[in-house]
């Protein structure tokens, strides 16, 4: 089965690169893209998302934002990347959080995989 993520990010590039990324592996699938994270809330249910990823702001605090929308959606696992790359957030299920400074795109995937394997257990 795949994992269902919806994409949010500012830079229609960006939404395009990781687009055909995600799209090129078997386990993955992109449901939604999203410019900003106005109508997020009824694209999630709609969709049925597994994952939110999202670029974020560096100087408005990586985790904070990343703890403002795991807030509001509790079961939802939420990968944020520094709009710098210089920071690398991924959340799933309170309180679990991992860290990751300027990590490669392989280990992104590596890490949302990882996190898809302990779901279904």
């Amino acid at each position: 089965m795949k994992s269902k993520i919806v994409l949010v990010d500012g830079s229609q590039l960006l939404r395009d690169m990781l687009t055909r990324v995600f799209r090129r592996l078997p386990d993955f699938e992109i449901v939604a893209t999203l410019h900003d994270l106005a109508g997020l809330q009824p694209l999630l249910l709609s969709t049925e998302a597994d994952w939110l990823v999202i670029s974020a702001v560096p100087d408005e605090g990586v985790s904070k934002q990343v703890k403002a929308l795991h807030a509001r959606y509790p079961a939802m696992r939420i990968l944020a990347i520094a709009a710098d790359g210089s920071e690398v957030l991924v959340n799933w299920a309170e309180p679990h959080e991992a860290h990751m400074e300027r990590a490669s795109l392989h280990e992104l995937i590596a890490m949302m995989r990882g996190q898809d394997q302990n779901a279904s257990r």
